[in-house]
């Protein structure tokens, strides 16, 4: 996915030329962008894995990544201010602030983002490591 990230990238490049959001990868915080997006797709892969471990069902597993991934960050932002400064801490916010190479207020830095996404994979694989000893032993 990384080798795919930069060749998307350089796609980008010859479409945008001219235009105001040209971009290179010496700019400040694109190349951990470009790069970072290889790393993020293995992170949420093994979140992936590691719950499916935990499920043991291949439909659930998707529901609940698609859950994490895709329905619950949008929706805690419907949620009061308090709940949602917490929402910077979800595995996809998180992976988010590591890829981007714009700041935002709303996400942590980008090595706080790859922290906490890297805390929540080693968190579930944890967790899927203790239930397949219980279960499959």
């Amino acid at each position: 996915m990384t080798a795919a990230a930069f060749g998307s990238f350089q796609v980008a490049q010859v479409i945008l030329a001219g235009e105001a959001t040209e971009a290179s990868l010496g700019d400040p915080g694109v190349l951990r962008a470009v790069a970072g997006t290889g790393v993020y797709l293995a992170l949420m892969g093994l979140l992936g894995s590691a719950l499916g471990w935990i499920i043991r069902s291949t439909a659930g597993t998707i529901g609940a990544l698609t859950a994490i991934v895709l329905v619950i960050p949008p929706l805690v932002g419907l949620l009061p201010a308090a709940v949602q400064d917490a929402a910077q801490f979800l595995p996809s916010n998180a992976g988010l602030a590591f890829i981007t190479s714009a700041p935002s207020d709303t996400l942590l830095g980008p090595w706080a983002g790859l922290g906490v996404l890297s805390v929540w994979v080693v968190g579930t694989l944890a967790v899927a490591a203790v239930l397949l000893r219980r279960r499959d032993v």
